[in-house]
């Protein structure tokens, strides 16, 4: 722990949101398979190993109302977190130094806690110290998210693992340690014939990762060193992780990220296949696993004396606290009123398609409102009055229940072509006048961060001209101005021809605006 906590001092974790840790997110899984969600209004919300803040300050700005705090082992991580929350002048969160096997402090019991990339990183000892804390603090509905290695994906990233320690062993610069053991990997990806045992997985693995696997600065060292060259990471079973946390007083609910809970994209006579030969629904996930050759989840628990359900129900009753997004596109065009298949598409390749004539109306809607949300009862009146012969009232039980039906369907194969989430959140679809985004995402984008979170705590990635006028939005200044101080940046630079200014910042507005960063 002591070298860790080192290694995590002078090499502090990126500043990074996880869109799974959120409140709403986590509220919405649980809804979704019958249980009472804390309300996300007014939650309290813990976050162990809070490194610098990365995740917990954009909640905290965009949830008021709610309470936040951050443990971590690192002093300095510790202190870089509250001191931005100073500089931010944030009154709903604060940041600990703590030991997480040492966390006696007298505080209320907790809605949401989130131990993200933490449970795999640590000694035993302390992994049974983490379940512990969740059972001690959550409150009476409260849910825990804890993230974790596992197998059987990885087994091939553990013979990868070893390869990067071997060559970095010896090496005393951190950053010398990371260029080493990504050097090491593209080495044997080189020689390594077509048909060995690990280079398919290898090649996978260097395709994936390749920005991270590049070491060309702090920020992809520091990555490499916390998650392939760590003291500690141990994978565990999907089965293994969840008879730990029911000795520890925890039940599982599901996956954060639902659909890997569920079996999309496995034929139907493969699920029944595993149906006959499953005892639970963690087995069932387990084979699912087994399947998909799953690498890492996140698990969310709540106490041990909480029935958990895993059946989702399309009630329209339920659907009503919905909010709904949608990234998908129609692929060709899209007869509402009649009864042939409509496919929607995301660029990951996950569809949904369906000939019931109000959901084909409802994804058109959400097409044309994305990046914002709408609520499910907007949605469906919206829609609605799209079907031929229908006006502006809502849609009877029935239909309700088929979109619903449907909605659900498409979220469990994939969140990005269905979101649900509980409440609506304040995202604005269009550039304003003088374009404001909040304090804390300028404050990383001018301290050179190419990664920021949206309203949505989804991850953008910018570009050097996209950050610099990002840094900017401040509210005072229009486009003309912002035009202006970009223009005067690129003269301060020699080159050749420069650019049109004004177009570059026209460009970049657009794209806040499509990635949701601008707040309603």
């Amino acid at each position: 722990m002591t070298a860790a906590g080192n290694l995590y001092d002078s090499h502090p974790y990126p500043r990074l949101s996880y869109v799974h840790t959120t409140p709403d997110r986590m509220a919405t899984v649980a809804t979704l398979l019958g249980l009472e969600a804390p309300p996300i209004e007014r939650c309290r919300v813990l976050e162990v190993g809070s490194a610098i803040g990365g995740n917990l300050i954009p909640m905290a700005m965009r949830m008021p109302d709610s309470t936040f705090l951050g443990i971590d082992l690192s002093a300095n991580q510790t202190r870089a977190a509250q001191a931005q929350v100073e500089r931010l002048g944030l009154q709903n969160i604060s940041f600990l130094e703590r030991d997480l096997a040492q966390f006696d402090d007298d505080l209320e019991p907790f809605d949401f806690i989130i131990a993200h990339g933490i449970y795999s990183w640590v000694p035993p000892a302390a992994r049974q110290a983490l379940l512990e804390l969740c059972a001690a603090r959550l409150s009476e509905h409260g849910m825990a998210n804890i993230s974790y290695n596992t197998f059987p994906g990885w087994y091939g990233l553990l013979a990868i693992r070893r390869i990067m320690q071997d060559a970095a062993r010896g090496i005393e610069d951190p950053e010398e340690q990371a260029r080493a053991g990504a050097d090491a990997v593209k080495f044997f990806r080189d020689v390594w014939p077509d048909n060995h045992p690990l280079g398919t997985f290898l090649r996978w693995y260097i395709n994936l990762e390749e920005a991270r696997l590049e070491v060309n600065d702090r920020a992809t060292s520091t990555l490499v060193l916390h998650d392939e060259l760590s003291e500690y990471n141990d994978p565990v079973y999907l089965g293994e992780f969840v008879a730990a946390a029911e000795k520890a007083g925890l039940s599982y609910v599901a996956d954060a990220d639902l659909p890997a809970s569920f079996p999309n994209g496995v034929p139907d006579d493969v699920v029944a296949a595993i149906s006959k030969r499953v005892r639970s629904a963690v087995e069932f996930e387990q084979h699912l696993d087994m399947l998909r050759n799953t690498t890492f989840r996140r698990s969310l628990l709540v106490r041990g004396e909480v029935e958990v359900q895993r059946r989702l129900r399309p009630d329209p009753a339920m659907m009503m606290q919905f909010s709904v997004r949608s990234r998908a596109v129609p692929e060709g065009s899209v007869e509402i009123n009649d009864r042939a298949a409509a496919a929607f598409a995301i660029p990951a390749g996950a569809r949904l398609t369906t000939d019931h004539p109000l959901s084909k109306a409802a994804m058109l809607e959400l097409r044309a409102a994305n990046p914002q949300s709408l609520s499910f009862r907007e949605l469906a009146v919206r829609a609605w009055g799209r079907v031929e012969g229908h006006g502006q009232s809502a849609p009877p039980a029935d239909q309700l229940t088929l979109l619903g039906a449907n909605l659900l369907r498409g979220y469990t194969y994939n969140i990005d072509l269905i979101d649900l989430r509980l409440g609506l959140p304040n995202i604005a679809g269009s550039v304003t006048e003088r374009p404001l985004v909040d304090e804390y995402t300028r404050t990383l984008a001018l301290e050179g961060e190419r990664v920021v979170s949206n309203r949505y705590h989804e991850r953008v990635q910018l570009a050097p001209v996209q950050a610099f006028i990002l840094s900017l939005l401040d509210g005072t200044r229009d486009h003309t101005a912002l035009a202006h101080e970009l223009e005067a940046t690129m003269q301060a630079k020699p080159g050749s021809e420069q650019p049109d200014a004004g177009a570059i910042v026209s460009e970049c507005l657009e794209f806040y605006a499509e990635t949701g960063l601008f707040a309603g």
